[in-house]
């Protein structure tokens, strides 16, 4: 009966282990450019990189709609390239809420009163304001995985889980036949139990050469959202005063 040295057992099972290793990297390696292809092919859907990059501002103007209860507000934003970001919303109900970040500070104003946004607070509320966040995932993604085709609703997505620099855990659906981005998931804040946040994205329009989806829905446990966009423009003159709390 042939023996087998120790050394050639110790040379075996560093061979099989590379192995796996090197499966495993390749399977990764493979997950890694699809994704990217499928977030590439998605700006390529909504106008190009050359149309965004000449996009240095947006202001838009909506409705917000809680669906449950009839609450209707009116919404503008105004956000630029360099992340500063201004949201005013209002209601005979709930008066004029205005939220804002200068590049520095993170702040919230309301009828009652004023309150600097920090923390775990704050990094949602950025994660959430960045300019063109989908189109811009170069600068706001921290690592992503393509999780395979989905059928949601009977049509056909591509998955893709995210983690932004801000700490964000999103699962990102593309269209297979469109490229456009279709819905997000997000995990939900609550002490119950777990939930997801899940928002969709509709009435896709063209804006100076770039699609804005005109309709959204947001949906959660008992409850919907529905923002509708009445108006876009892009490169707007600003006064950048509008983004600090000292001169709301």
């Amino acid at each position: 009966m042939k023996t087998v040295s120790k050394k050639s057992v110790i040379t075996l099972v560093l061979v099989l282990f590379m192995a796996s290793m090197n499966g495993a990297q390749a399977q990764l390696n493979k997950k890694v450019p699809e994704a990217e292809r499928i977030l590439e092919n998605y700006v390529l859907a909504i106008g190009g990189a050359e149309n965004l990059a000449k996009i240095k501002s947006i202001e838009s103007f909506s409705v917000l709609t809680f669906i449950e209860t009839g609450l209707v507000l009116d919404r503008k934003i105004v956000e630029d390239h360099t992340g500063n970001y201004f949201i005013k919303v209002s209601s005979p109900e709930t008066g004029e809420i205005t939220r804002g970040f200068d590049g520095m500070v993170c702040w919230e104003k309301r009828e009652s009163g004023s309150r600097i946004i920090e923390g775990e607070e704050k990094n949602t509320f950025l994660n959430s304001a960045s300019l063109l966040r989908f189109a811009n995932w170069k600068k706001l993604l921290a690592t992503f995985e393509y999780k395979g085709l989905h059928q949601v609703d009977g049509i056909d997505l591509h998955k893709i889980y995210i983690e932004t620099l801000y700490g964000a855990k999103e699962n990102w659906y593309f269209s297979k036949s469109n490229n456009l981005l279709a819905r997000i998931e997000e995990p939900m804040d609550t002490s119950l139990d777990e939930a997801t946040i899940v928002t969709t994205f509709e009435d896709y329009r063209e804006i100076n050469g770039i699609k804005h989806a005109f309709t959204q829905y947001i949906k959660m446990p008992g409850r919907t959202r529905k923002i509708v966009f009445s108006g876009i423009t892009h490169n707007q003159k600003v006064d950048n005063k509008m983004y600090s709390l000292s001169e709301n």
